[in-house]
């Protein structure tokens, strides 16, 4: 157990002033990503920055309430709710928005691997983690972008009500397919240069080098 002498120890170490760039680009980095969501979210609806701001926020703070990212379904839930936006539809998008953050963590994994080279002792778990997690996202990628085959498939299905989900959910999708899609893809990679700075700045203010 660590004590609260320790805790309060160990904040009265830390360097505030990269605490506070810290916390500036974790601001900065959030302001991003609601451009992104909402240049996914145009593909169906446009909405001003402010309102796409208030679900990402409240998404993610029920993310950091309940577990298994539970804030996901409470999104799409509240762009029904708030802007008639049908679930599965708003769910498409972010299914497209977490493919694109994990494809980018991924890839950074991989060429952070690349750059440290692999000790011997945990060469066989990390590559383990490296194959099934790049397996995992490429698949999810052909998923998105393939969903129209998919959905052939899952249509025939004795279901009325699935026909209008599925056309819905399929409709955030298609984004993929489109030359437009080329702008969520850059700022995903700002997204991840902004979460890499924050990290930076919050190791430094402790006093941690890696």
């Amino acid at each position: 157990l660590i004590s609260f002498d320790e805790i309060g120890h160990s904040l009265s170490q830390l360097d505030y002033s990269w605490v506070a760039v810290a916390a500036v680009l974790y601001c900065l980095n959030l302001s991003v990503r609601v451009i992104r969501w909402r240049l996914l979210l145009r593909q169906t609806i446009k909405l001003s920055y402010s309102k796409v701001a208030a679900a990402l926020v409240i998404g993610y703070m029920v993310n950091s309430l309940l577990p298994a990212r539970l804030g996901e379904l409470y999104r799409a839930d509240y762009m029904k709710r708030r802007h008639a936006m049908t679930r599965s539809a708003a769910l498409g998008s972010i299914v497209v928005e977490r493919m694109l953050d994990g494809i980018a963590i991924v890839i950074i994994f991989n060429f952070g691997l690349v750059l440290s080279g692999i000790p011997s002792e945990e060469s066989t778990i990390l590559l383990t983690i490296s194959i099934l997690a790049s397996a995992i996202f490429f698949g999810l990628y052909l998923f998105v972008r393939y969903f129209s085959y998919f959905k052939k498939l899952l249509g025939k299905l004795p279901v009325k009500w699935l026909e209008s989900k599925l056309d819905n959910f399929s409709s955030s999708l298609t984004v993929v397919r489109q030359r437009s899609f080329i702008a969520p893809v850059l700022v995903t990679v700002l997204i991840y240069v902004l979460e890499s700075a924050t990290l930076a700045c919050a190791l430094k203010s402790t006093g941690i080098e890696l």
